[in-house]
């Protein structure tokens, strides 16, 4: 499937070492487009599954504050965590200024 990234979320994955090398590099060497806000990635249901999983993870160890609301990385993963949630259904979801799409690819 094919994922458009926003800039904060691929800013955010290149500094954490949770997310494996292989995305990482994919995200800066072998995207299908780049553009000035975004990236488009192409990602089998099996490593949207395992991003999400370490996305959560991560939510969890660090994305909430003392009084139990989203700091500002933890919105950028909730974010993440919607996005890579909905392209493995094969979904959409357009949520005004953040995630932008998920489309299948066609044969």
């Amino acid at each position: 499937m094919n994922v458009k990234l926003k800039n904060s979320h691929v800013q955010y994955i290149l500094s954490e070492k949770r997310f494996p090398n292989y995305f990482r590099e994919q995200l800066k060497y072998d995207s299908i487009a780049k553009r000035e806000d975004s990236v488009i990635v192409s990602l089998s249901k099996s490593e949207m599954d395992e991003l999400r999983e370490i996305a959560m993870d991560l939510f969890m160890q660090t994305g909430i504050d003392e009084s139990q609301e989203p700091t500002n990385v933890g919105m950028t993963l909730e974010d993440l965590i919607d996005l890579l949630y909905v392209g493995g259904r094969g979904g959409a979801r357009d949520a005004g200024d953040h995630v932008a799409f998920v489309e299948g690819k066609r044969g």
